[in-house]
């Protein structure tokens, strides 16, 4: 999959929930999100590298993984009752 995106005619902005702008003073090139915080330069001033934005977004990740542990636990904790209570 091509990482690089350059904005396609009649395109202003990159789509803020698949893409990365990669400000580069008058224009824009759009690179996926999967490409930012991965190790490898793909904007031209390394900004999907920036470690500020990678700590956060870490951080996020973190939280999520948190939240669906505690959730499939619920599940796993109710379904264990619903078994014994049916026994």
């Amino acid at each position: 999959m091509e990482k690089i995106l350059s904005l396609a005619a009649g395109r202003e902005t990159c789509d803020a929930v698949t893409e990365f702008d990669c400000s580069q003073m008058s224009s824009s090139n759009c690179i996926s999100l999967t490409a930012v915080c991965d190790g490898h330069r793909d904007c031209h001033n390394a900004e999907d590298e920036n470690a500020t934005l990678c700590a956060s977004r870490l951080e996020h990740s973190q939280l999520h993984l948190t939240v669906k542990s505690v959730i499939l636990f619920i599940i796993l904790f109710c379904t264990i009752l619903h078994v014994y209570d049916n026994v």
